[in-house]
């Protein structure tokens, strides 16, 4: 504790009370902002979710699945599920706080190992918590991007986007279940020490992660559910007949996994976390559809469904071309037809050289 100045431990004791996290507010324009506390998790706004038959690849995923598996027990708990938007940020983020405290737990001070000083450690615990929660708020918006505006569950084309689903108590209740899923190489790397470079013989395959269950809820099925519907998006939508994952040594997700079939692709690290594989069911010929019917908007972030797409997919028109775009091949064309004219310019002037020769 020596190694701590006075001042810096006086600045903790003045700046922060025991535990009072505070919930970064989200809007869609701007990057979080940190203002308001965190509610209990029975006081949270109530939202209903974005249903999956509101958007085109939600609606043709319901057609696939064997709901049984997946929304079956779901809707028997008196759950919808659907693809998260800006509303639903705090209550994402104060749902992985609750659901991943353990790792939380290994950053904060040990009181009795402070000897005098223990009665600070709440302070500079106070101090860590926080800026987790931050970073855990900031890092769910940027993950999930545009998908928090345009609902699509197609496959992301670039690594750092990440598609999300959520389950939610009917009639506006609360948000009890959230999970990721991207691509992720699959040579072990985690999405924290990714550097977005491919090494040879790798592959870009789908990646899941953060799977949450609130604490009231867990034991009931609903993470099970959640993992089968992960995969019947990666399987229907993506086409993908793979999903890895990483696990610490925490038993009963680690116990989950295995019972749905993921199996370790190799040892366990010096952290005590494993790598997993798990091979989905091939689809059969009739299932393997050609989408090419179907025309999405290119937004500059990846290609999304329109948000307002009814049950039956429809082909979307083609998004208008941008002024920067129309701009641009002006330009393109103006230099051709420049290129165009010099050249006919030399070759008349060669031409009459040669007449005078």
């Amino acid at each position: 504790m020596a190694k701590h100045s006075w001042l810096w431990i006086l600045g903790l004791v003045l700046g922060f009370s025991t535990r009072s996290f505070v919930l970064p507010k989200f809007s869609a324009q701007s990057a979080p902002r940190t203002v308001s506390r965190i509610a209990p998790r029975t006081a949270r706004i109530s939202r209903t979710a974005v249903g999956l038959s509101s958007f085109s690849t939600g609606a043709t995923l319901l057609e696939k699945i064997d709901k049984d598996r997946s929304l079956g027990p779901l809707e028997e708990l008196g759950c919808e599920v659907g693809m998260p938007d800006v509303n639903d940020l705090p209550e994402i983020t104060a749902l992985m706080v609750e659901c991943f405290d353990r790792t939380l737990e290994k950053k904060r001070w040990d009181a009795d190992k402070m000897g005098p000083f223990g009665g600070l450690a709440q302070y500079a615990n106070a101090f860590i918590d926080q800026n987790e929660v931050n970073g855990i708020a900031n890092g769910v918006q940027m993950r999930l991007d545009s998908t928090l505006q345009l609902q699509s569950l197609r496959r992301p084309i670039k690594q750092d986007q990440t598609v999300a689903l959520v389950a939610r108590i009917k009639q506006g209740g609360p948000l009890i279940a959230y999970v990721e899923i991207c691509i992720l190489p699959d040579d072990g790397r985690r999405p924290e020490t990714d550097n977005g470079k491919m090494q040879e013989g790798t592959t870009r395959q789908p990646y899941l992660s953060n799977l949450c269950v609130g604490l009231p809820y867990r034991r009931s099925g609903i993470g099970r559910a959640m993992l089968a519907l992960a995969e019947d998006v990666v399987r229907f939508i993506w086409k993908d007949e793979r999903m890895y994952l990483h696990i610490d040594n925490y038993g009963p997700a680690k116990k989950l996994y295995e019972s749905e079939g993921f199996v370790a692709t190799g040892p366990t690290d010096s952290e005590d976390v494993t790598h997993m594989m798990k091979e989905l069911p091939a689809l059969e010929e009739e299932e393997i559809e050609d989408d090419s019917d179907e025309t999405y908007y290119d937004d500059g972030l990846g290609l999304e469904d329109s948000d307002e797409a009814d049950t039956n997919v429809k082909a979307l028109p083609e998004a208008p071309q941008s002024l920067e775009s129309q701009e641009e091949e002006e330009k393109v064309e103006g230099e051709e037809n420049e290129e165009k004219e010099e050249k006919e310019e030399r070759e008349e002037k060669e031409e009459k050289e040669e007449k005078i020769a």
